[in-house]
Order: C-alpha cells, then sequence, then structure tokens
C-alpha cells in the first residue's frame, strides 16, 4: 500500500515538472552603449495561475543570490551597478519574463538566467542561462541624419535638419536635447539651445532658438530667427536620457551666414486700362519664425487696395501680398515696389507698369498752317500732312480720301501723307483712322486747292511772247552787225592796195581805226531789247552804211568820217 503511493506522488511530481518550462535564447549580442533585450516567456503548473509572484534575474550560472541583476519586488537587492538599469519589458502573469539592460556596458557580458517565486515551496530556476556579448564598437543605434553644412542669409532664419535614432529599448525613457555651438563637447561649451533649461542658454540666442519637431519621434531640428553674423559657425546635437545614457552626435553642421540677397515676387499680369487687375507679390521661406513683412509702395497716382495671406505647402511658407487698382493710360510708365522686411534686412522688387489701351490724342500736323483743321495749298504745290496718335500696343494707322486708302502702317503711331504736284481735283476732306485691338479713333483734315485762272495764263502767255521777240529782235541785229563788218574789212584792204604809195597813207589809216570803233559802239547796242534802244541800233546802221558811201567816193578826203554822226551818250547798249 506505502509502495502504491509512493509511485503516485513520483507521478504527480512528473507531471508538475512538465509545466515549468522556458523560452529563452542561448546567446544575446549588442554594442556597447545600447540597450540589451533577453527574450524570455515562461510556464508554469495551472494550480498558481492566481498566486503572487515575484520575478529575479541572476547574473550568473551557479544560482548564487549574491549576483542579482533585477528584483521585481526590492530593486534593493539588485547590484549597484544593475540598479535603475534593469526591467522587465512585459507582465509575469501574461509568462513574460523578458529582462531590458539600458546603457549597456562592458562588464555587463556573461550569463543570466530566470528565476520565479510563488512562495517558499513553489520556487523554479528556469535553466539554462542565456550569455549577453558586449562588443566595445560604438552601437548602431545611435545615428543622426544632419547636413555638414547650412547657408542662410542675414536677418532671416536658418533651420538646421535633425533626425537622429536611439536604442529601441529608451523608447519610452523622459530626455532632453541640447544642441552646442562647439565643435564637440568640452569644459563650458557655449549651449545655443536647451530643452529642459534655457538659462543655459547663451544670452544673444535666448529667445531666437528653438526645436520645430519633437524629440520623441526623432526630430532634432533647429530653428533660429533673425539670423546675425555672429550666429556663424559649429553645432552639434546631444541628447540625454533621464537615469539613462546620453550621446553626443557628431560631427558637427557648420553654419554659413551670407547677405541678404532674396527677393519678393511680382507675377505679371496683363494691364488693360479701366479694367481692374490684381498684382501679387509672393515670397517664400522655409522658416517658421518670424515672419516677413509684405509691404507695397506705390506712387500717389496709382492708388490701391492690399490684402496679405499665408499658406504652407510641406516645409515651405508662402506669403502673398495683393494690390487691387484700375489702371488707366495716365498710369503707363509709373512703378510699382514690393517690399519684404524682417527685422533687421529687407529686399524689395520693382514693376515698371504696361499698361494697354485704345488710341486717343489723335493729331494732324502740317508744314502748313492749319486754320480750323484745314490748310490752304496753291494748285501745283506739294501737301504733307502727319497724323499721330497715343496708344499700347501701337496702332495701325490709315490715310483714306474719298474712300480710297493713300497710305497705311501697321503698329505705329505715326503716319505722313505727301501729296506731289496737287491739283485741284484733291481738294476734300482728308482722314486718318487708328486702330489697336482695344479701340478705334479717326480725325480728318480739309485740304483746300487754290486753282489758277485764265488771266495768269493770259499774263504769262504774254510775258512769254515779249521774251522771245527781243531774243529773235537781237538775233536779227546780230546777224546785221556781223554783215557790216565784213564789208568794212573788204573796203578796208582795197583801200590800201590802192593807195599805198599815196601820201595821204597815214591819214586813211587813222579813219579806218575811227570807222572800227564806230563798229564797236554799234555792236554794244545789240543786247538792249527796249524800243529805244532798236531805234538807236537802226540809226547806227543807216550811218554807218552812209560813211562807207563817202569813204569809196573820196577816199582821200581828209575831213573826219564822224563829223556828221549824232551820238546819243546816254543809250544803253547790249553786248552781242
Amino acid at each position: 500500500m506505502i509502495g502504491k503511493a509512493h509511485f503516485l506522488l513520483l507521478l504527480l511530481q512528473a507531471g508538475l515538472a512538465q509545466e515549468w518550462k522556458v523560452r529563452i535564447p542561448d546567446e544575446v549580442m549588442v554594442h556597447k552603449g545600447s540597450c540589451a533585450q533577453i527574450p524570455c516567456h515562461y510556464t508554469y503548473p495551472s494550480h498558481l495561475t492566481n498566486q503572487p509572484r515575484i520575478g529575479i534575474w541572476f547574473n550568473n550560472d551557479k544560482g548564487e543570490t549574491s549576483s542579482t541583476a533585477f528584483h521585481s519586488k526590492d530593486h534593493s537587492r539588485e547590484l549597484a551597478r544593475f540598479r535603475h538599469r534593469t526591467w522587465l519589458s512585459g507582465d509575469l502573469k501574461d509568462g513574460d519574463c523578458s529582462l531590458i539592460i539600458k546603457d549597456i556596458t562592458l562588464e555587463d557580458a556573461g550569463p543570466y538566467y530566470f528565476r520565479i517565486e510563488f512562495d517558499n515551496v513553489n520556487s523554479y530556476n528556469y535553466l539554462p542561462v542565456t550569455r549577453l556579448h558586449v562588443s566595445a564598437g560604438l552601437s548602431q543605434e545611435w545615428k543622426r541624419d544632419t547636413p555638414g553644412e547650412v547657408t542662410v542669409q542675414e536677418g532671416s532664419c536658418a533651420q538646421i535638419p535633425c533626425h537622429y535614432n536611439y536604442p529601441s529599448c529608451l523608447e519610452n525613457e523622459p530626455r532632453n536635447g541640447v544642441w552646442f555651438n562647439s565643435e564637440n563637447q568640452k569644459p563650458r561649451a557655449p549651449i545655443a539651445f536647451h530643452s529642459k533649461d534655457h538659462n543655459h542658454e547663451l544670452p544673444r540666442l535666448r529667445n531666437r532658438i528653438r526645436l520645430s519637431g519633437n524629440l520623441k519621434d526623432g526630430d532634432c531640428s533647429l530653428n533660429i530667427t533673425n539670423i546675425r553674423r555672429e550666429d556663424a559657425g559649429p553645432y552639434f546635437f546631444r541628447v540625454e536620457f533621464e537615469n539613462g545614457p546620453s550621446f553626443n552626435y557628431y560631427p558637427a553642421t557648420q553654419l554659413h551666414v551670407s547677405h541678404f540677397t532674396d527677393k519678393p515676387m511680382i507675377v505679371p499680369e496683363e494691364i488693360i486700362a479701366g479694367k481692374r487687375v490684381n498684382l501679387s507679390c509672393t515670397f517664400n521661406t522655409t522658416c517658421s519664425g518670424i515672419a516677413p513683412v509684405l509691404t507695397w509702395d506705390t506712387p500717389t497716382a496709382v492708388p490701391g487696395s492690399v490684402s496679405n495671406t499665408e499658406t504652407q505647402h510641406g516645409v515651405t511658407l508662402i506669403y502673398t501680398s495683393v494690390l487691387s487698382l484700375i489702371p488707366s493710360p495716365r498710369h503707363q510708365g509709373q512703378t510699382l515696389t514690393c517690399k519684404v522686411s524682417y527685422p533687421t534686412v529687407s529686399s524689395e522688387e520693382t514693376l515698371t507698369l504696361t499698361v494697354q489701351y485704345s488710341p486717343q490724342n489723335l493729331s494732324i500736323t502740317s508744314p502748313a498752317v492749319i486754320k480750323a483743321s484745314s490748310i490752304n495749298i496753291i494748285e501745283g504745290n506739294s501737301a504733307v500732312i502727319t497724323c499721330s496718335v497715343e496708344s499700347f500696343p501701337a496702332s495701325n494707322l490709315t490715310w483714306r480720301h474719298l474712300n480710297v486708302t493713300l497710305n497705311r502702317t501697321s503698329s505705329n503711331n505715326e503716319l505722313w501723307l505727301e501729296i506731289s504736284s496737287i491739283t485741284c481735283m484733291e481738294t476734300g476732306d482728308y482722314q486718318c483712322v487708328a486702330e489697336n485691338e482695344h479701340g478705334i479713333m479717326e480725325g480728318s483734315l480739309t485740304i483746300a486747292v487754290e486753282c489758277r485762272d485764265f488771266r495768269e495764263w493770259k499774263l504769262g502767255f504774254l510775258v512769254a511772247g515779249i521774251t522771245l521777240s527781243i531774243g529773235l529782235s537781237g538775233f536779227f541785229i546780230y546777224k546785221c552787225v556781223r554783215k557790216m563788218r565784213t564789208t568794212g574789212r573788204d573796203h578796208s584792204a582795197h583801200t590800201k592796195d590802192d593807195n599805198r604809195n599815196t601820201p595821204g597813207e597815214q591819214s586813211d589809216r587813222s579813219k579806218e581805226r575811227r570807222m572800227m570803233k564806230e563798229e564797236t559802239k554799234a555792236r554794244r547796242c545789240t543786247h538792249e531789247y527796249q524800243e529805244i534802244a532798236s531805234e538807236n541800233c537802226e540809226s547806227q546802221k543807216r550811218k554807218v552804211e552812209e560813211m562807207k558811201t563817202n569813204h569809196h567816193s573820196n577816199a582821200n578826203q581828209d575831213n573826219d568820217i564822224y563829223a556828221n554822226w549824232n551820238f546819243h551818250e546816254e543809250a544803253v547798249y547790249g553786248n552781242i
């Protein structure tokens, strides 16, 4: 009977033994400075399900209680080097005994095993152990993504993008973020930003610097407003977990500060006189600190209303200012200026207004005197008239007379018309038509032609007849004189031959010279075309003939052949 009872007890113990089980890895590899997690799931007899329990992790493989790494009920029993660094990631009631060790050091390496205690009777050591291996290299979980350098403009704002990684076991741990204005951490390194205590920050950066993201989301991006020249330099980020590790993320980011050159942009629009137009000025920035101010500088001749808006597309902020106005032709060439301003710097963009408008101020001019929109031109002369107009775009100009196009030009605000040798038939109105895509305008000028009458033609013919008569008279006189000269020379030669050896030879020569002088005087009279000159010439001709006759009749006469000559001293004679 006793033997049977002992057998049943052994079977019960064997059955219970089958319920004490654990799933745990043999080895775990971690890096120094990271977090280590030893996955652990255990089972126990079902009759202990509702019993309180204590979970203990030991850092040995011999069951020594002096090397406690974690104690769920009394942390004072833990080794000093593990205190505040170990905890369970799950709930013991759910069979989760996974151990987490943060900020791993080299001496944390070694064997680890788990023990459960329900009461003094029901306790169990889950073996075999798990060996933790610690690498001296830096954990790959400590990473950051920041640019090597950032260039910003003076007066604007700067953003240093930053995203950091850390061991997953620290995910729920409270932390602080610190930015240093230095290449690396050193005693009294200048602090640019401190998420917990702003009193540690540099006075020149205080109230101008902040984080643009959430440290819990791994966003450590830094934003500095109203950038100054002295803000240039290196910046690096450091994370500090409370009761845990801290880490400096190197290398530092170099911040460069340049002159402010960003300008606003005025969006071009078609501007038509008389139609309302909205001109937009925009300025884009990625800074969400101090907002820039957009203003319009307009001349008094260009009044309008202004409205400002702010929109965001991704990380870009778009500031817009809209100027609404109704332009007129007098606004042509006026300038508008859009200005963007920060507390210490500003820039601007200028737009010259190009206003489109229909033709206006059409004028017609002429070298001739214009009276009451008309000019007087003498028949046969030339008439020149010019048409000009103001418009944009330039107008197409056309000159018309009696619905007939006389001249035309395209895209030109001036057109002239010349009428050569104008006749009485061309008297009338001349129209100038100016047209562009916005309208049409017309002007006219009357040309009055002064025609020549019959009396003017009669006088012209009379003058022409007198001129022709005088010309013919002169020609015949010339022929007569030429004939007399030829006759006189022949007679003189004959006399010389007959009387060559006579005593009165010298007297004959003298007479011949006087006769030649009279012939010269006769030649002069041929240039005079009036009646008195003609009569004198006829008289001279008769006397010359008489002299020649007398000379032939008495070649030896000593008297002067000009003794009976009546010469008019006051007469004017023409030169042949």
